[in-house]
């Protein structure tokens, strides 16, 4: 971008004395090229995908901020991270993605009609309607105290969840199969006519939890450690010589002291050197020095 175009596009805007001095503005100490990038992807080009997705969630006022969008790797990680099965991290990344067949998500898709969930009737079913904030599942929360913030805390999407949950050092583990138990009973509910209790949601959730670390537990003690062996000297082959040298630093006496042992096939010390030395300046030209006496 040249500067004489700069100047004609900056006097259009403003008056010649105030064009001066934004020109006058320094941008960059380092002769670069303008460039352009689209924020809301990580690499920075813009996708007709990417774009419908800001527009969609700007408008459901779901677009997670700057900041949660800076924090987002470290939360990816603590949640592959987790302790729990591989079905469990896919579903917690799935639902931190909004990428779970919540009702919400159907009807975008043109799959349902309405949105209300079916068992308050009372808002639409989101990622985090469906797994939090549904009035029927307050017994499910409120059974333990870690969760009792869910009485006056809001969020407006699933991830601003689970980054509360990590912030404040709440057991996502546990956090992680009671949201997978809470979706597995809504999926055998719509599938089959089988009751699944609230009642029993939290404490199915809390034994899978439990039986799974037991069993990762039983699975490390079964496979062998590695045994270290200490290191042990060879002799070296015959007529072959082997050489060891070694250099200490003394810096409370200013000085430094080298060592060399030379033996023969059969392990008898045929040579050796002891000395002290003026103090270098590291201990890398103390070994320098102590190989070169070796030789």
């Amino acid at each position: 971008m040249s500067r004489s175009w700069d100047r004609d596009v900056v006097a259009g805007f403003f008056a010649p004395l105030e064009a001066d001095l934004i020109l006058k503005i320094p941008l960059s100490p380092t002769n670069v090229e303008d460039t352009l990038i689209w924020p809301h992807v990580s690499n920075g080009v813009y996708t007709v995908k990417s774009g419908y997705r800001f527009f969609v969630q700007e408008k459901a006022g779901s677009w997670p901020s700057l900041q949660a969008q800076a924090d987002t790797p470290s939360v990816w990680r603590r949640i592959w991270g987790l302790l729990v099965p591989n079905k469990v991290k896919n579903f917690l990344w799935r639902a931190c993605k909004e990428a779970l067949p919540v009702k919400t998500n159907l009807v975008r898709r043109k799959v349902l009609t309405e949105d209300i969930c079916c068992h308050c009737n009372l808002k639409a079913e989101d990622g985090v309607h469906v797994l939090w904030d549904c009035a029927n599942l307050s017994a499910i929360w409120e059974a333990d105290t870690l969760w009792l913030f869910c009485r006056s805390k809001k969020f407006t999407n699933f991830y601003e969840l689970v980054g509360f949950v990590l912030e404040n050092g709440r057991n996502l583990e546990l956090f992680a199969f009671l949201a997978w138990t809470i979706w597995s009973r809504c999926n055998q509910l719509r599938t089959s006519n089988k009751p699944y209790l609230l009642s029993q949601v939290f404490p199915s959730a809390k034994q899978l939890l439990q039986d799974f670390t037991q069993a990762q537990l039983a699975i490390s003690n079964l496979l062998p450690r590695p045994q270290r062996q200490p290191p042990k000297w060879e002799p070296p082959l015959s007529p072959l010589l082997k050489i060891n040298f070694d250099g200490a630093v003394f810096k409370d006496k200013g000085e430094a002291g080298i060592g060399v042992v030379v033996r023969d096939s059969h392990g008898m010390v045929i040579a050796s050197l002891a000395e002290n030395i003026k103090l270098s300046s590291s201990s890398d030209e103390v070994e320098a020095l102590a190989a070169v006496r070796a030789v």
